[in-house]
């Protein structure tokens, strides 16, 4: 009891820190200078913000787009299509796109909803960055379950970054809408019927592990989920509790 005490006091103060970072400023950065999607066809990421050609997030995300990028040409050159679930404001999907692949964003702006502290909705910036720049970006306003129970449509790849963890911590630590490890595993089954050639995860290794996801059984958990293929790829520069480890999926020979 005192241990799920001291969880759960934890949490909540981590999310008062995060609630009082993102009122002047979104998750994700935000792409402001068409001169961007020059830097990002590069590969050079740092200029996005060196030159002022993005609004800073609360996260960076670049280390992250970096493997993404380079695994998916090397998994699927052929691959045109990606899925994002919990895009966010679309700064990956909007990247992704300006490197030439028709994006599906999906998201429910719910830490919005919950937390009222971000400047403005999520979907509202993804929607609106993508139609400034003319990028082949789509974006759903729906949660992610929901969405993939909805549709028979497919995708060359897709993406679950740093989105179960909060099937059971609650969307943004608010401990609401929790639907545990059943919620993970049934979203993985449906993820990986809707993906064709790759499926990237991102775990929160510091969260992840006091729900029984911890590092050493997590590949297994995931393989055991979907009967795919699990390999690590890459971790993000971020330490402690925003240390973020990133998957590759494929479907077995």
């Amino acid at each position: 009891m005192l241990l799920q005490f001291l969880k759960t006091a934890k949490h909540r103060a981590g999310t008062l820190v995060r609630q009082w970072q993102l009122r002047e400023r979104q998750y994700q950065p935000i792409l402001l200078d068409e001169r961007a999607l020059d830097a990002i066809r590069r590969h050079d990421y740092e200029a996005l913000f060196a030159n002022g050609w993005a609004e800073p997030g609360e996260r960076k995300c670049t280390d992250r787009l970096e493997l993404l990028v380079t695994e998916l040409r090397a998994i699927a050159p052929e691959a045109r299509t990606v899925l994002d679930l919990g895009c966010a404001n679309g700064f990956i999907d909007h990247v992704l796109a300006a490197h030439g692949y028709s994006v599906s964003g999906v998201d429910n702006d719910a830490h919005n909803r919950v937390f009222d502290h971000a400047p403005r909705p999520a979907l509202e910036i993804a929607r609106d960055v993508a139609r400034r720049f003319d990028l082949t970006c789509e974006f759903y306003d729906s949660d992610a379950q929901g969405f993939l129970e909805s549709t028979d449509r497919t995708w060359d790849a897709s993406l679950c970054l740093s989105l179960v963890h909060h099937f059971f911590v609650g969307y943004g630590f608010s401990g609401e809408n929790r639907s545990g490890e059943e919620g993970v595993v049934r979203l993985l089954r449906l993820l990986a019927g809707r993906t064709r050639r790759v499926l990237f995860f991102e775990s929160m290794p510091k969260v992840m592990a006091e729900h029984g996801w911890g590092d050493d059984v997590i590949r297994d958990k995931l393989a055991s989920a979907t009967d795919w293929n699990v390999r690590e790829i890459g971790r993000s520069s971020e330490r402690g509790f925003r240390e973020r480890r990133l998957y590759a999926l494929t479907p077995p020979a």
